[in-house]
């Protein structure tokens, strides 16, 4: 009888326990100091650099973020929300960082990599 009750929620439930998981996973290792941040705007070829990044096999977790200013954020969130969509772990990765910037001093040791591209060609690349 639960089990037929709870059916309909079933992948909303199992999608916040991943996201839960995931943002106590990110949360331990901001406090460990154990972060790598791969902050940009997007077609900068970030995501292959964090896939690198991840087949290091380190201790670090890599983060990759667009956005860390929560007004920003919030409006970029609302809109995945608006249209019922799982949050990307860029967002989750991103939400936790800006929370963790508003309660941390600013002699927190980042360590961070941006990349950046020749605007033409990023702004040609958007529609090819």
């Amino acid at each position: 009888m639960i089990k037929q009750t709870l059916k309909p929620y079933y992948h909303f439930l199992k999608r916040a326990y991943k996201e839960n998981k995931y943002r106590q996973y990110l949360r331990g290792k901001l406090e460990q100091r154990k972060v790598i941040l791969v902050h940009q705007m997007g077609k900068v070829a970030s995501t292959s650099l964090v896939n690198s990044l991840e087949k290091l096999d380190s201790d670090m977790a890599i983060c990759h973020t667009h956005y860390v200013k929560k007004e920003s954020l919030d409006d970029f969130i609302q809109k995945y929300k608006a249209k019922k969509l799982p949050l990307d772990n860029y967002l989750i990765e991103s939400q936790e960082i800006s929370q963790f910037l508003d309660r941390t001093s600013q002699d927190y040791p980042w360590k961070i990599i941006t990349i950046v591209r020749e605007p033409i060609a990023r702004n040609m690349s958007m529609f090819f």
